[in-house]
This record gives structure tokens, sequence and C-alpha cells, in this order.
């Protein structure tokens, strides 16, 4: 998140502290709060007295909600924040300027930070190649540190912008008219600046629970009836047909790209 604090003008984002600073860090502030138990490093727990971690709160344990939702009401029943709002305070830094920006491009992240997470390649090549016959430019991107495991993307004959940082992925995103991607932290960033999206997900519940939460798009879990959990996470991509995720494109960007929706000034 610190790679992106010119895009939260009005937040305090510090890097993380150093191992033998943390210490005295976390005393400069109230309360530290956590997403799961795991993330409460010991330093934390030996000398703070108001350590929270948000997965211990019924507000977290409660079904089939969002999770933009849940921190709404956190932000309600456990701060006190009478209007508490979904957004995120993020818009476009006042000095950035948008470099080539097309509202007919459809950025598609194929990558996950669990493997498991990630559709099977040769779809996500032919979903390019049907939005490209549809008049929108399609755009793969991934970290550069991954280029050797999608090679299939140049094979493919798919363009593919490595972004190395999250200030330029930011950036390249606001620039585009829309999404497609895996269940993955660039999806939300890519809902954070406004973009609609498509994303895919392994359960029905998970999309529910993870769906970016900051504009209109569609999350797209597996069409067959797989009743099992481990099924489910083992079939899900196969149980996600092509034809699903274009239906999807054509509810949420249009059937065509030929014209091009505008890029409003969706971060400000």
């Amino acid at each position: 998140l610190h790679a992106l604090r010119r895009w939260f003008p009005e937040t305090d984002i510090r890097p993380m502290p150093a191992p033998d600073a943390r210490a005295d860090a976390w005393r400069q502030h109230d309360i530290l709060l956590h997403f799961r138990p795991a993330d409460v490093c010991d330093e934390a727990r030996a000398g703070h007295d108001e350590v929270l971690v948000l997965d211990d709160l019924p507000e977290h344990r409660r079904p089939l909600a969002d999770m933009v939702s849940v921190h709404a009401e956190v932000s309600g029943s456990i701060f006190g924040v009478a209007d508490a709002t979904r957004e995120t305070g993020l818009r476009l830094p006042d000095d950035s300027e948008l470099a080539d920006p097309d509202p007919r491009r459809i950025i598609i992240h194929p990558t996950a930070g669990d493997p498991r997470r990630q559709w099977i390649p040769s779809r996500f090549v032919e979903v390019a190649r049907r939005l490209r016959d549809q008049g929108w430019h399609p755009e793969f991107t991934t970290h550069p540190s991954e280029a050797d495991a999608t090679s299939w993307i140049e094979s493919a004959g798919c363009t593919r912008v490595a972004a190395g940082n999250l200030d330029g992925l930011a950036e390249r995103l606001a620039g585009s008219g829309g999404f497609v991607g895996s269940d993955s932290g660039v999806a939300h960033l890519a809902s954070c600046v406004g973009l609609r999206f498509v994303t895919l997900y392994v359960r029905r519940k998970v999309a529910i629970r993870w769906r970016p939460g900051w504009s209109e798009g569609e999350t797209i879990p597996p069409v067959w009836p797989l009743v099992f959990k481990p099924l489910k996470e083992r079939f899900w991509a196969h149980a996600i047909p092509v034809s699903a995720v274009m239906a999807a494109t054509d509810r949420v960007f249009g059937a065509s790209g030929t014209s091009g929706a505008s890029i409003t000034d969706r971060s400000r």
C-alpha cells in the first residue's frame, strides 16, 4: 500500500518499519488493527495493550456478506463512525498524466498470488481473441517475475505490459476501459480506480465474500454443480467456460468495443 501512497492524499501511509524498530513504532499508536490472528507479529502482542483482530469480530463471521460492506459495518460498530462509506479515498494524483489512455483497452490479469486461483491460460487467450474481434484492445499484465511462467502470452500473439510497481500499474488501469482476471489483488486495484470488471472465482461463496467492491462488474464462479469442496478446488477452472466469461463481458463492457466508452474521471 505504501507504493500507492500518492493515490491516497488524505491518508498517512507509512512503510513497514524494520524488525528491530517495530516495537517502538507500534507504541506510537492507540490500536493495532490486524486482519487475521496469524497477521499479528510477536512484538505487537508483547508490547501493546490494544491489539484488535478483525477476523475475531462477529461482523466478520456474518455469512454471504462482501468484505467492503463488512468493513463499513465495523467502522460503525467498533470505531463509532456514524456515516461509514464504501469509498477508499483513492484518487488520481494531481501530478499524474495518464500515458496512452485507451477506453477500448481491456486489461487481462491471468495470475494470482495463489496459483490455484488461476484460470486456464488457453481460455484467457481465447477471451482476448474474442474481445479483439469485438473491437476491444485486450492487453495482458503480469509482474516481470512472472514472465517465464506466462510465456504463453507472447506465444499466442497477445500483447503484454509488465508492471513492476503498483503505482505504474494503477495508472495503466486508470487509463483503460475494463478488467478481466483472476481472483487477485490486481482485480481489487482495478475496481479501486473505477474499472468495470469481470473476475473468476473458485467457489460461489468466495465470489460473494471477496468480490471487488468499488465499481460495477460481475464475478463468475463455476457453472457446473461441483458439490464437494475438494472437487471445486480441483476442477473449478474447467467448470468456467469461455462462453460464460464472454457473456459477462458483453453485459459489463458492452457487446462491441468499436465505439469505446469514454474514460471518466473515475478516481477524482
